[in-house]
Order: C-alpha cells, then sequence, then structure tokens
C-alpha cells in the first residue's frame, strides 16, 4: 500500500502531505503525534530536495526511484515542484508510477502557478485532499486495499487484478492461484464495451459492477472507472435449497407460444433471445426499436464471460448480475435461450442490499454464505421459473 504522498516546493517546504489514517499512541495523544508526523514531513522534504539539488547540479540527472531495504520512493520533479509517493510493497509500483503522473497533472489544473504564487501559506493546498481522493477512487485503490486484507487471508479471495484502461497493462497482481491475464484482460474489455452499450438501451444507465456466479459458485467480480478495470475473483459456499431444475425443450416452446402468467404477470420487465440475439418474448409493452437491439449485445457478455469460466477457471457460468446506477440486470440461460431481467432498484432494496454485499464482502469470517446473500436473487429466479 501507499506509505505517503509528498508534494513539496523546490527549496524543500512541504506544500501537501498525504498518509493512510493511523492509530494514536495508547494515551490518545493526537497533538503530539501531529508534531511528529510534520517533523518527520520536514525531515524527509529536506532529504529529497538536498538529494535533487546534488544529482540535478553534479550529475545533470533527475531522481526516479530511490530504493532502501524496505521501502521505495517514486519521484517527479515538474516545474519546480517534487512529487514524492513511498510504499514498502513493490506490487504497487506500477500503479505509482501512473499515480505520480495523475497526481501531477492534477495539482497543476488546481494550482497552475503553485510554485510562482507561493507565498508561505500551505493551506491553500488543503482542498487538494478531496481532489486526491478521487484520483485513489478512480485507480480502485481503495477497493484494492480492501480485498487484499483479510478477505485475502481467508482464502475468500483467489485472484486481484488492476488494469490501466488506457494501456491495457496490469497494475497490480495478487493471486493464490494461476490464471492467464492476457485472456482475462481481453475478455473483460469485451464485456464491459458491450455492457456499456446494453444498458444505454435503458435510460442511458451506466454500470457499477458486474458479478458473474458460476455452477461451482466461483465468482467473477468486475468494477470499471474511468482509469482501471478491477477484476476479483473469489469463492462462495452454495446456498442451501437453492438449487433450479432446468428448463426443457418442450417446455420453453410451450411458454413462448403461450406466455400467461409469465407474459402478464410478472413484477419486473423481462426479456427472452434466441441463439441469434433475437428478442422473441418480453412483457415490455413499451418496446422500441432499440430494445430489439439488447440481445445482440447481451450474446457478446455472455459469450466472453462464459469464455473466462471455461478456459481459465475450467468452470461453466450460471447467472450474471450487472448492477447498474439505475437498474440491476439479471441474466441467466433458460436452455438454449438467454433471459433478462431488470429490476429497479427503487423497487429492490432488498436486491441491493444482496449488490452491496457482494461487492463489499462484509462480515466474512463471521457467516460466509452471508458474504454473498444470493437468496434475493435466486427467489427471483425461483418465481420466474415458476411461471414456466
Amino acid at each position: 500500500m501507499i506509505e505517503q504522498i509528498l508534494i513539496m516546493s523546490s527549496g524543500g517546504i512541504p506544500l501537501f502531505t498525504w498518509t493512510p489514517p493511523k492509530i494514536f499512541s495508547s494515551d490518545g495523544d493526537e497533538e503530539n503525534f501531529e508534531k511528529k508526523k510534520s517533523t518527520e514531513e520536514n525531515l524527509l522534504s529536506g532529504f529529497f530536495t538536498a538529494l535533487n539539488m546534488f544529482a540535478e547540479g553534479q550529475k545533470g540527472e533527475e531522481i526516479k526511484e530511490i530504493t532502501l531495504k524496505e521501502t521505495t520512493y517514486i519521484v517527479d520533479k515538474t516545474n519546480q515542484i517534487l512529487f514524492v509517493i513511498s510504499t514498502r510493497n513493490n506490487a504497487y509500483i506500477n500503479l505509482i508510477k501512473l499515480l505520480v503522473d495523475e497526481i501531477k497533472s492534477r495539482f497543476f489544473i488546481a494550482y497552475p502557478d503553485a510554485e510562482k504564487n507561493f507565498t508561505g501559506n500551505v493551506r491553500i493546498f488543503s482542498e487538494f485532499n478531496q481532489i486526491l481522493d478521487n484520483i485513489l477512487n478512480s485507480f480502485n485503490y481503495f477497493d484494492i486495499l480492501k480485498f487484499t486484507g483479510d478477505f485475502f487471508k481467508e482464502r475468500l479471495i483467489k485472484s486481484i487484478l488492476l488494469v490501466d484502461r488506457n494501456e491495457g497493462k496490469p497494475l497490480f497482481v495478487k493471486a493464490q492461484e494461476y490464471s492467464d491475464r492476457n485472456i482475462l484482460t481481453f475478455q473483460v474489455e469485451i464485456i464491459l464495451k458491450a455492457g456499456e452499450r446494453l444498458l444505454k438501451l435503458f435510460q442511458n444507465d451506466k454500470i457499477e459492477n458486474i458479478v458473474a456466479l458460476s455452477q461451482k459458485y466461483r465468482s467473477l467480480i468486475i468494477k470499471p472507472t474511468t482509469r482501471t478495470i478491477l477484476i476479483v475473483e473469489s469463492s462462495a459456499n452454495q446456498p442451501k435449497n437453492q438449487s433450479l431444475k432446468p428448463i426443457t425443450p418442450k417446455q420453453l416452446k410451450k411458454r413462448i407460444k403461450t406466455p400467461g402468467k409469465l407474459l402478464f404477470e410478472s413484477n419486473e420487465n423481462f426479456y427472452l433471445i434466441d441463439q441469434m440475439g433475437n428478442l422473441i418474448l418480453s412483457n415490455n409493452v413499451k418496446i422500441d426499436d432499440e430494445k430489439q437491439q439488447l440481445g445482440i449485445e447481451l450474446v457478446p457478455i455472455r459469450s466472453a464471460i462464459e469464455e473466462i469460466f471455461k478456459n481459465i477457471y475450467r468452470d461453466a457460468l450460471f447467472h450474471l448480475l450487472i448492477v447498474g446506477e439505475k437498474n440491476d440486470y439479471i441474466q441467466f440461460n433458460l436452455h438454449d435461450h438467454m433471459s433478462l431481467i431488470v429490476i429497479t432498484q427503487e423497487k429492490c432494496g432488498t436486491i441491493a442490499d444482496v449488490i452491496e454485499d457482494v461487492v463489499s464482502y462484509r462480515d466474512p469470517t463471521k457467516n460466509r454464505e452471508n458474504i454473498w446473500k444470493f437468496n434475493c436473487i435466486f427467489n427471483r429466479l425461483h418465481e420466474f421459473y415458476e411461471k414456466f
């Protein structure tokens, strides 16, 4: 993880610092803690300023990286401002190098003449805290910390991969078992592009997360941001009494011919799509030309995830959950057809709770079956199946 982010002037004055939250001493003396922290920042600023002056004056070079026994510092000097990020975990180096560039860019947007106009009042840079928080979120940084903590130790998480969306290169990798990252990142990009087009058909909705569950209850979580894609593979216990009987070709043919309750009594909008991506059945009376295209976008999503489970995890896809900003989308197969159920989040708070638990992995050591809490989703599927 990141130990410290330090931005300083050419004269060695710390303009802005950020460190992860720390626990105060046993006496709770926050004031002394802050004084000690300030002293360390000044010492570090002086050290880097002197070292940078030596490198430029004697060697005509710039410092880019300093490696100590346990700590690595990534350094960048631009417009007489020095940017430094430190870490004790080299697995974060690629991510940190990209973060330095982004922090530098956003800092000069916020403070275009920082060095020229600086009068000694560092409080003017305090607003950069919120900007930095947005940057770290856009790189899924806090999610990585969450997933690499106790959940990884409990072996609930099998692998974590953070990918740069612009370059397609891994920024962070941690895995308990091998997986082909090239296949994974390629297929995930297909999933996201098709998913974005699919959700545009529903009031220009946007993807927040994608959760794919396999038949062996392995789960693939995909969380995209504008800058990165976080891909997490995990395992969960199968919920009890939640098996679904397969739909036979005869049942499917009969239901398509005579929809009955399926068409008129379902609480959520559903869509049935054939192997060619054609929409052949729906209870949504407001079907327009755009909705006719949803099968075209759903097919590559399903195919890409099936490819991941088959070739990487030696497993098969059970069902797929796409979490949007406005709706939740549950996709599963009915024999050789695909179905899609769209649930508005306003109607179904329980689904939102399920999603939050899936993404946040709450209390994994207390009740592992509750990590997933797919019961609500399974109930929806059972209701749908019963109408067949």
